[in-house]
């Protein structure tokens, strides 16, 4: 199971720094980092509703992931910089 997990977490990382460089490149192009922000939440919206279903799972599910955030952040969890 903890192998399983931790490629998980690999593939999510892949995919994390994958949005972070495009990110990167926006702003490149003038694009506030408020709208890349944005933008790259209501993306993260549209794969949660392919995962989870359409409308409010897919809320809910992001609400949970929201929630995991905080608490390693309050947690003092390593932060990536940007």
């Amino acid at each position: 199971m903890t192998e399983a997990r931790n490629s998980d977490m690999d593939n999510v990382q892949k995919v994390r720094s994958l949005l972070r460089e495009a990110g990167t490149k926006m702003r490149a192009h003038g694009v506030e980092p408020i709208d890349v922000a944005l933008g790259s939440i209501y993306a993260g919206f549209d794969h949660a509703e392919s995962a989870t279903g359409y409308g409010i799972p897919a809320v809910e599910w992001l609400r949970t992931v929201c929630d995991v955030l905080e608490k390693s952040i309050i947690e003092g969890a390593p932060r990536s910089q940007s």
